[in-house]
C-alpha cells in the first residue's frame, strides 16, 4: 500500500513543470525541479470527509518514514519549518509574476481574439506565433524559478543538517532513484531528497510544525 520510501510519485500531488532530477543533472536530463504544490492543488480531486483526512495521514507517515531516520532536534525543526515557509512565500510570490508584464501588453490582442474567435473567425497565424512565443518564454521563466528555488533551500538545508543526517537523507534518495534508474553524487542526492521531501509534497510545514510539537515526547508504549 505505501510508496517505496520517495517514489516520486505521491498520491493526489500534482506536480507543476518538468520534476525528478535536479538542478546539476539539469543539463544531463533536460528537466528540471518541480516547485511549491499548495494544499489546495492536491485536494482539489481529495476524498470526502475523514477520508481525505485519512489519506492526508497515509502521505504524511510516508513522509516521516524519511524524516524519522533523521533524529531532527527541535532546534533543527524550527529551522527547517522557517526555511522551507519562507522558500515557499518566495516562490508563490515570484510564480505569480511570471510574464505577467508581456501578457498584459498583449490585453487588448488577446481580448479581441477571444471574442473573434467565439463568433468563429479564423485565428491568424502571426498570432498564434505571437503566444507560443510568449509562453514558451513563461515555461522558461518557471523552470529557472523552479531550479533556483531548489538551489537556495538546498544550500539552507545543507547548513541546518549535520554531516550525519546529509549522508542518511543522500542515502536513502539513492535507494529510491536507483531503483527508477538514476544515478547520481552524494550532492545530487540530496538535491533529490530536498526536491521530493521538503519542496514536492505541499504539506510539509505542517507535517513539520506537528513533528516539532511531538518532539521530546515519550513514545507510546
Amino acid at each position: 500500500m505505501f510508496r517505496n520510501r520517495l517514489n516520486l510519485c505521491f498520491a493526489r500531488v500534482l506536480k507543476v513543470g518538468l520534476s525528478v532530477f535536479l538542478m546539476c543533472f539539469v543539463t544531463q536530463t533536460q528537466t528540471s525541479a518541480a516547485g511549491y504544490q499548495s494544499e489546495q492543488n492536491s485536494n482539489s480531486l481529495a476524498a470526502p470527509g475523514d477520508a481525505a483526512e485519512l489519506f492526508d495521514s497515509l502521505d504524511d507517515i510516508d513522509h516521516l518514514n524519511v524524516l524519522i531516520p533523521l533524529k531532527l532536534s527541535s532546534d533543527q525543526l524550527d529551522l527547517l519549518i522557517t526555511a522551507v515557509s519562507s522558500s515557499e512565500q518566495t516562490y508563490t510570490r515570484k510564480y505569480r509574476m511570471i510574464s505577467v508584464a508581456e501578457v498584459r501588453r498583449q490585453s487588448e490582442l488577446i481580448r479581441t481574439t477571444k471574442k473573434k474567435a467565439l463568433v468563429g473567425d479564423h485565428i491568424s497565424d502571426d498570432f498564434i506565433k505571437q503566444m507560443n512565443v510568449l509562453l514558451q518564454k513563461r515555461v522558461a521563466e518557471r523552470t529557472q524559478l523552479n531550479t533556483d528555488t531548489l538551489k537556495s533551500l538546498s544550500t539552507t538545508i545543507r547548513r541546518i543538517l549535520n554531516e550525519e543526517q546529509i549522508s542518511i537523507a543522500a542515502k536513502q534518495e539513492r535507494g529510491a532513484q536507483e531503483k527508477l534508474g538514476k544515478h547520481g553524487t552524494d550532492s545530487q542526492m540530496l538535491n533529490a531528497f530536498v526536491q521530493d521531501v521538503f519542496i514536492g509534497y505541499p504539506r510539509t510545514v505542517p507535517l513539520l510544525k506537528e513533528l516539532r510539537q511531538t518532539s521530546g515526547v515519550s513514545k507510546p508504549q
